[in-house]
């Protein structure tokens, strides 16, 4: 019963760190979607600019 118990600590153990990974990779991606944006809203920018002069 004790081994079990442990198994069942070290489970959740694992599955609280994968679940904080998975937390960092979604902040990491929706950080890469911003930049993205706001790169392509720069360009559309820039693209205005050059088309009106």
């Amino acid at each position: 019963m004790e081994q079990q118990t442990e198994e069942i600590n070290a489970s959740a153990v694992a599955m609280n760190e994968m679940t904080a990974t998975l937390e960092e990779v979604a902040a990491n991606t929706q950080q890469s979607a911003d930049g993205s944006r706001l790169a392509t809203e720069a360009v559309n920018g820039g693209t205005s600019k050059v088309e009106q002069s």
